[in-house]
């Protein structure tokens, strides 16, 4: 019954998120300031409030708030609304953005590879919150942080990078302008690994259009709200981020339990494998369906029509 699988749904949930609990790191930049070199590395178990670098400010141990708003959308807002005063611009430097993971993401488990984008909107001038997919938020796990908050603005274009608990912000003024893929491939040059994972905004971010998004891997998009000309308010043309270590478990072993159980029940699950063999055209049928819900599915969301779209399903 669709009651027993929700129950059953939100019981795994809750067992996957005991055992992936741990200690979380938040790192926070205030990039009004302009730097092209200047570092700072993440002390284990530091938990100052305020490490001041030129240009990068405020490294937070999240362990009580990580344990009460966990991870992804959660962990953001609660950033957003304990720091973002009342009334402040949207593209002003007082609107933070804030990139949170998943508290599952770069888990070994499937689709375990969402973050959230959040911040005041400048679309909708209220609480804005895009998310995706991709490698980007694993890389930021496995780079050992849950979440970057970014603040203020810099006078020149600067890319920010993070690997391995130590960051840089970079100077982007070569790089605005440029099209997604002449940025990342730039970038990954730059930096010397073709691994790097790049989030950026392009030319629609830059101008501040209210619906610009952000992309990462060139595929994958934090599509609504705006989050791109929120970035892009900031002088921040991208973020590049590598890590290297495995996202730690508290329970590694009862975590994989979970995930077998998991694995087992969506192999018999005739939802899950309908998905599996028509992915878009289910979901384009199913949001039809629901008469326009949200008005999602199909023509950059303004409508929930698409008179060819059994052309595709499978027979």
């Amino acid at each position: 019954p669709a009651s027993a699988c929700w129950v059953w749904t939100v019981a795994v949930a809750c067992t996957l998120w005991s055992c992936a609990m741990r200690d979380g790191e938040v790192w926070s930049w205030n990039v009004t300031a302009r730097c092209s070199v200047n570092r700072h590395r993440a002390a284990p178990g530091d938990i100052a409030e305020t490490v001041r670098v030129p240009g990068i400010h405020g490294l937070h141990h999240v362990c009580s708030q990580l344990c009460r708003y966990p991870g992804g959308k959660a962990l953001a807002a609660y950033h957003l609304l304990r720091e973002f005063r009342p009334g402040g611009d949207p593209l002003g430097p007082e609107n933070l953005l804030v990139l949170a993971a998943g508290l599952l993401t770069g888990a070994p488990i499937s689709t375990a590879t969402r973050f959230n984008a959040i911040a005041r909107s400048p679309l909708t001038g209220g609480f804005g919150e895009s998310e995706a997919g991709g490698y980007w938020g694993p890389e930021l796990k496995m780079a050992g942080l849950d979440a970057i908050v970014v603040t203020g603005r810099s006078p020149d274009p600067v890319y920010l990078w993070v690997k391995d608990g130590t960051a840089e912000i970079r100077d982007a003024r070569h790089l605005w302008g440029q099209d997604p893929p002449a940025v990342q491939a730039a970038i990954r040059e730059e930096l010397g690994d073709r691994l790097v994972r790049v989030l950026q905004i392009g030319r629609a971010g830059e101008n501040l259009v209210p619906y610009a998004m952000l992309m990462n891997e060139l595929r994958h998009y934090n599509g609504r709200t705006g989050m791109g000309a929120v970035m892009g308010s900031k002088n921040l043309k991208a973020i590049g981020v590598r890590g290297t270590a495995r996202v730690p478990l508290a329970d590694p072993e009862g975590f994989k339990a979970v995930v077998k159980e998991v694995i087992a029940n969506a192999q018999e699950d005739m939802a899950a494998l309908s998905l599996q063999l028509a992915w878009n055209t289910a979901m384009c049928s199913s949001r039809r369906s629901m008469s326009g819900w949200l008005r999602k599915g199909s023509r950059a969301t303004s409508s929930s029509f698409f008179e060819q779209m059994h052309k595709g399903m499978p027979r």
